[in-house]
């Protein structure tokens, strides 16, 4: 009899008490690390936005110099686009990314020297946190300033684009 108290002493594991305390600290912790998870991963995902837009819009502006052929950006909702090989491949937004912007029929004209006759503003933003970035592009010589945009996206204007 002795026998069989020492031998379930020495068996080791968990009690059930001590698993679901486990399994409680896990739900509670995965419950508290899920929104801010989210909001980090939106966050990336319009910085990541912003960082694709400004490349294309570079890099129209030096094929437009490069071929001596006037260049067009088509801004579309979830894409960036060119009808006239300025853009080597199109750019496509993350799925939670929207693009917004002031310019007229969502579209930017480079001429063959990289100027632009009309600038603008580019918001990029998400939906479900309200985190916006902005690209202000002056003319005529298409300079981009970076910043987050503090305005409404229903009536986009420039100064609501701030600086970092």
């Amino acid at each position: 009899m002795l026998h069989l108290i020492a031998k379930s002493k020495s068996e080791s594991g968990f009690t059930l008490i001590e698993t679901l305390v486990v399994v409680v600290l896990i739900g509670v912790l995965a419950a508290v690390a899920t929104p801010s998870f989210t909001a980090w991963r939106n966050k990336n995902n319009v910085n990541q936005a912003i960082t694709n837009t400004r490349s294309a819009l570079i890099e129209a502006y030096r094929q437009a110099q490069r071929q001596s052929q006037n260049c067009s950006i088509n801004l579309g909702a979830s894409s960036i686009s060119s009808s006239d090989n300025c853009l080597l491949s199109a750019r496509d937004l993350p799925s939670n990314v929207e693009l917004a912007s002031n310019l007229t029929g969502g579209k930017l004209d480079f001429d063959f020297n990289g100027n632009i006759s009309a600038g603008g503003t580019i918001v990029l933003y998400e939906q479900e946190t309200g985190y916006k970035k902005c690209l202000v592009i002056s003319e005529p010589l298409a300079i981009i300033r970076e910043g987050s945009y503090t305005g409404d996206i229903s009536s986009i204007n420039d100064s609501n684009c701030k600086k970092d």
